[in-house]
């Protein structure tokens, strides 16, 4: 019966379910069945470690084929075992000396039990006896010995799902849909872990705000020109930056009204940086002074005749130009 099991489709996808081999089972099933009674199936007591040991494999591989056997049908968790108590391991150590064993296995009745009789079979609890809902007779049976009809057991032990796809050909797999990033995300999860702008969006999830960010993320603001544009809007309209506020989400909704999301930041042709929006804003035209040379610049001679030019202090960066009066050699002293 095993040997006919591990040819089924329905055994192969238990298997490749547990990780674990298809001949893998089949000899921890067959050595299973051997230490059973064999007029009965039960009585089969053997641990996991001895189980191992036989077919040079670790406890917790037999763990995994039983579990398949019971799926199937041909294996009955009779008796869950448990840990020994305190006492019992001291009258234990005091009977055998040096004694290894920590408690009591698992019992388990080999036999066929079709579906709808071994979903009357409760599973037990560590230390107690499965029990059988009324109305069946017994879990199970083991095949007669001599003139083993394999097709009508494996009829009674598989569902009838499993048997029909036994002679069908698997579809192919279903293909793999990749889920799309969500818009905003990448710029939230990197704002929201800046240093800038921890005080804000320290405690709140990149997720609540990634809509929020979707605009600027698509205008091309980086986490840093964002988190310190943020900050400086704070501090422009009189909120402490040095404590977390109250509602977080709300300040943010506010603070980004006071930030274009179109802005260009690589080129600097929007307020994407502290002080640009009132250097966008400032005059145009140079302060006239009589130091000044009317272009943003004051040059000085000194006494060897070097000539140089700073920037006037009083004139805006905009009226500044660089066609300013230089040395013979046209390089500028700038």
């Amino acid at each position: 019966m095993i040997r006919v099991l591990a040819s089924q489709p329905h055994v192969v996808a238990l298997c490749r379910a547990q990780q674990i081999a298809v001949d893998t089972w089949a000899a921890i099933a067959v050595n299973d069945a051997l230490d059973a009674d064999t007029a009965t199936g039960r009585g089969m007591r053997t641990s996991q470690t001895v189980a191992a040991a036989r077919v040079g494999r670790s406890a917790r591989v037999v763990r995994r084929a039983r579990a398949i056997s019971v799926r199937l049908g041909i294996m009955v968790e009779l008796y869950r075992g448990r840990e020994l108590s305190g006492d019992e391991r001291k009258s234990l150590h005091a009977q055998s000396p040096g004694h290894r064993q920590r408690g009591l296995p698992n019992h388990y009745a080999m036999t066929v039990c079709p579906p709808r009789q071994r979903a009357r079979v409760s599973i037990p609890r560590p230390g107690e006896y499965a029990q059988v809902l009324p109305h069946v007779e017994g879990f199970g049976h083991l095949p007669p010995e001599g003139g083993l009809g394999l097709t009508s057991h494996l009829l009674g032990i598989l569902t009838l799902a499993a048997a029909d796809a036994a002679e069908k050909t698997e579809p192919p797999p279903a293909a793999q849909h990749r889920r799309r990033g969500r818009p905003g995300i990448a710029l939230a999860i990197a704002t929201s872990t800046h240093p800038a702008a921890a005080w804000l969006l320290g405690q709140v999830r990149p997720g609540r705000i990634a809509g929020q960010l979707a605009g600027y993320q698509h205008g091309g603001w980086s986490s840093h020109d964002l988190a310190t544009e943020l900050t400086h809007q704070a501090r422009q309209a009189g909120i402490a930056t040095w404590e977390t506020p109250r509602a977080p989400l709300g300040l943010l909704k506010v603070l980004l009204r006071r930030i274009d999301p179109h802005a260009d930041v690589h080129l600097g042709t929007g307020p994407a940086f502290p002080g640009q929006i009132a250097q966008l804003e400032a005059p145009t035209e140079p302060c006239g002074r009589s130091a000044c040379d009317g272009h943003g610049w004051i040059t000085t001679t000194s006494a060897t005749g070097y000539r140089s030019a700073r920037p006037c202090p009083n004139c805006p960066p905009a009226v500044r130009r660089n066609d300013v009066d230089v040395d013979v050699d046209q390089e500028p002293p700038f």
